[in-house]
């Protein structure tokens, strides 16, 4: 985050850090926390999930362990009221915004997989929305709808290379 440690001292308003020497340390927790605790875990299925690489199934359980313990962790650090660390946008809101979705993109990709959860023996459930109930959300507005049917006895083979 020196970057952020730049735009703070350049433009020290608003304050991205706390003026209070507790607050100011929870911050740098919490970014510490995002930054070795669970991006750089998560870091370790990047070869897969963003690169067409793989990632062997040991390191997967290691790293969904790890990341299961440490997203634990975050959510009792981490205030979320509204911000990561408190009523006001810090710089611990900024790290979220770069380390976050990248954790979130990356599980999604191994272990979110619906092939994956079958291999794995793991139940799953999809609820399928209607399509008139989705058209009608704002964030869906102007988008193109496709209906597909899935044989689901197909799932059960295994990926073919």
């Amino acid at each position: 985050m020196y970057g952020a440690d730049y735009i703070e001292a350049a433009h020290p308003t608003p304050a991205l850090v706390p003026a209070q020497a507790f607050a100011a340390a929870k911050v740098r927790e919490l970014i510490t926390f995002m930054e070795l605790h669970l991006e750089l875990v998560a870091r370790n299925l990047y070869p897969q999930a963003f690169f067409g690489g793989t990632v062997s199934e040991a390191a997967r359980e290691k790293v969904g362990i790890q990341l299961e313990k440490n997203i634990a962790a975050f959510a009792k650090l981490a205030s979320f009221a509204p911000y990561v660390a408190g009523d006001s946008f810090s710089m611990a809101d900024c790290a979220a915004i770069v380390n976050l979705p990248l954790v979130s993109s990356a599980t999604k990709a191994i272990y979110g997989h619906v092939g994956q959860l079958l291999e794995q023996g793991k139940p799953f459930e999809i609820r399928a929305s209607e399509v008139e109930t989705l058209s009608q959300e704002p964030d869906y507005a102007g988008g193109i709808w496709a209906l597909v049917s899935l044989d689901l006895a197909r799932l059960d083979d295994p990926p073919e290379d």
